[in-house]
């Protein structure tokens, strides 16, 4: 019994020692919990602080697991180099543990970009590889009807003009309203309209 006192000092300094998260300065090693969306788009991850769905301050790295067509609460991990990348962020949340994954059933179209957003790279983000239109590299684009299939094609068209031309791509608006494909809900979106500008 002599020894609860300090049981309880050294339990009261452990709770005490672990900071808030603060998300305009997050600290190495701070952990806090994130809600990711049911889906991908090049310009947003769709990932959010749990506590009051606010954008993450951060990108969230090692959730190769992540299918579209669900949504999930994670604890992560921020993660900050002895060297930061010189063309990338100089902090990350690294995921630590999926906490519920659950499926999104809703039915309402949704928007993402087809345009690449990097400092290092500019163009479409999405290409025909064997008659089917691939996003991102991972995910298949099914045109809802021929004539937004044509005009896929017709976009396609201008994917060397975009990565060569800077002003020109920065101008461009290439986006697309989307549902998730019920025939391949993890991997697919049917596009149900485009959505452009300046092309």
């Amino acid at each position: 019994m002599r020894y609860l006192p300090l049981l309880c000092l050294v339990f009261f300094s452990f709770g005490c020692s672990k900071e808030k998260f603060d998300r305009t300065d997050p600290k190495n090693g701070q952990t806090t919990e994130l809600f990711v969306d049911h889906f991908y788009s090049t310009d947003n991850s769709n990932i959010y602080l749990w506590s009051d769905k606010s954008s993450s301050p951060l990108s969230l790295t090692e959730f190769s697991e992540r299918e579209i067509g669900y949504t999930y609460k994670v604890k992560a991990k921020v993660y900050v180099p002895d060297v930061a990348p010189q063309d990338g962020p100089d902090k990350w949340f690294v995921l630590e543990q999926v906490l519920s994954k659950e499926k999104y059933t809703g039915k309402e179209p949704f928007e993402i970009s087809l345009q690449i957003h990097s400092i290092l790279a500019r163009g479409l983000a999405f290409r025909k590889l064997d008659g089917k239109f691939i996003y991102s590299g991972a995910y298949e684009l099914k045109p809802l009807n021929q004539e937004i299939a044509s005009q896929m094609d017709q976009i396609l068209s201008l994917a060397e003009k975009m990565q060569s031309n800077a002003d020109y791509s920065a101008k461009a608006r290439v986006r697309a309203l989307v549902t998730h494909d019920p025939e391949n809900p993890n991997k697919g979106y049917i596009v149900q309209q485009l959505l452009t500008a300046n092309l």
